[in-house]
């Protein structure tokens, strides 16, 4: 069996998503699978034109790097997206390569392959985000088997944000427990919340 892994963060070495899709990789590694690694964002993707083109041929028109990733893709038995949460939703450069297979759906080329998808965020959604990933693989035929979404970095409530800062007036963070504290503003103080929101 022969897993494809792709990343779509542009964080390049620094990518949260990276170590999650190389951690995916590492386990069918273990279980014995052929796995292959592939950066998005060090390719050249073009933007979909809507020309249409590979409905009628079955190839894009443009001169680029997606063809090869194309046919890595087509020649996998399992394929890993991943990607960080950007506004609610994947890079730039995951949608990029996925506009860019059109024919791939309506042809549905992924028809038993299997798949999944991981996701960071640095405040919510990262799950929303799997579950887009998952929905285009399935779009595409293939099969998902789960996905894993990591919430990093430091979340406030909005009505902490509205207020001026992420702290009550007991100087908690008005954020769940598990999420790592802030370090103090360049004043040496922590904004504190007049609302009373933390715990």
């Amino acid at each position: 069996m022969k897993i494809l892994g792709m990343n779509g963060s542009p964080r390049g070495s620094r990518s949260q998503t990276l170590r999650l899709v190389r951690a995916v990789l590492d386990g069918a590694r273990d279980a014995g699978a052929e796995v292959e690694f592939v950066d998005i964002c060090k390719l050249d993707i073009g933007y979909c034109r809507g020309c249409l083109v590979c409905y009628e041929r079955g190839e894009c028109v443009r001169r680029d790097d997606f063809p090869g990733l194309y046919q890595k893709m087509l020649a996998s038995d399992g394929i890993v997206l991943g990607s960080p949460n950007y506004i609610n939703s994947v890079t730039a450069q995951i949608k990029t390569m996925l506009d860019r297979m059109g024919d791939a759906i309506h042809c549905q080329f992924f028809l038993g392959k299997y798949g999944c998808a991981v996701s960071t965020a640095g405040g919510s959604r990262a799950d929303e985000v799997v579950d887009y990933l998952n929905d285009v693989l399935q779009t595409l035929g293939a099969n998902t088997v789960g996905g894993v979404g990591v919430i990093l970095g430091v979340t406030r409530r909005r009505s902490c944000l509205r207020r001026g800062g992420p702290t009550n007036s007991a100087g908690s963070l008005c954020v769940p427990s598990r999420i790592k504290r802030p370090t103090p503003n360049r004043r040496g103080t922590t904004p504190r919340c007049t609302t009373g929101c933390g715990p």
